[in-house]
């Protein structure tokens, strides 16, 4: 699983995807999902520049991972029958360990192993805030917020 946020794809893969595209990019793990599936490979590049911005308060960075679990768990729970969404709301308290564990992984791949002891208080507040979330629309559902023009 790699990192939803913060990623370049090349130009004529999500155009192949047509109309779909959009429903795919709701949570890109699920474009990953469908890449893979076609056999391909998603690579993290160290050399990469992309325009980021980090979040450096507490309260940005929880609304923000609550507002992606929220909307990930909800569209991956979609049609799913009750017992399936108690099944993985009981077994959300593993997320973190298990994302964590995946990223680790990831970072490590591309390098940067170094960087793994400054960011781990962040990175475990991150992933907790958004397990938590994700537990919450598997149980509940997601409100989805209307946008602000």
């Amino acid at each position: 699983m790699h990192a939803a946020e913060n990623v370049s794809y090349r130009r004529e893969l999500l155009q192949e995807m047509g109309p779909e595209l959009a429903q795919l990019m709701e949570h890109e793990y699920f474009l990953h999902e469908r890449l893979r599936a076609r056999g391909l490979r998603l690579y993290i590049a160290k050399d990469a520049e992309i325009a980021h911005l980090n979040k450096d308060r507490l309260w940005t960075t929880a609304t923000e991972n609550w507002s992606v679990g929220r909307n990930f768990g909800r569209s991956r729970s979609s049609g799913w029958p009750l017992w399936r969404r108690l099944l993985y709301a009981g077994g959300a308290f593993l997320l973190p360990f298990v994302k964590g564990r995946r990223i680790f992984a990831q970072i490590r791949q591309s390098g940067n192993a170094d960087l793994l002891p400054g960011i781990l208080p962040a990175l475990g507040y991150a992933l907790a805030v958004n397990s938590l979330a994700e537990m919450w629309a598997y149980l509940f559902g997601a409100y989805i917020a209307p946008s602000r023009r």
